[in-house]
């Protein structure tokens, strides 16, 4: 009997993803597109400090703007990597590193919960509120034993 359920639980969440495959698929194009803008527009800035930097001793606004293109570009490519996940259901949300009183702050910041459908959109919003929360917070989505996912968001340093 569990086996029987096992394997309709199965198909369900492989009917679910193919279904999803075409909307995983248009996103992925368009966070590839979004990851090329950023990349050309990193490569202007970088020419831009290069043709100013004769001219302007000061060069601290380009850099931070270099930073910030640079972190933009890394975002989307984690995003465009968990947008693997898109269509598989959140078993669980880890979060080490944290107090209590900071481990629930962040959870209720969350958009997503234990038990829901994950979307590229969802996974886009949960990194957010993540980084927003604290941008040195580690977060990755890893597939479980039983084909579900993990949510691990791991703080650097002692607990805070």
């Amino acid at each position: 009997m569990r086996l029987e359920l096992l394997r309709k639980r199965a198909r369900i969440k492989e009917l679910g993803q193919e279904r999803n495959q075409q909307l995983i698929e248009t996103q992925l194009a368009r966070l590839k597109a979004l990851a090329a803008e950023l990349q050309l527009n990193n490569r202007e800035l970088e020419e831009e400090k290069e043709r100013i930097e004769p001219e302007q001793p000061n060069l601290t606004r380009v850099n931070q703007l270099l930073q910030l293109g640079r972190a933009q570009l890394e975002a989307l490519r984690k995003l465009a990597a968990f947008s693997s996940f898109a269509g598989a259901r959140l078993a669980r949300v880890e979060i080490d590193g944290l107090t209590d009183s900071s481990r629930a702050e962040l959870g209720a910041r969350l958009s997503i919960r234990v038990g829901e459908t994950l979307t590229t959109e969802s996974i886009r919003s949960a990194m957010a509120a993540i980084h927003e929360f604290d941008p040195r917070l580690e977060c990755r989505f890893v597939q479980t034993d039983d084909a579900d996912v993990a949510l691990q968001i791991i703080a650097p340093g002692p607990p805070r």
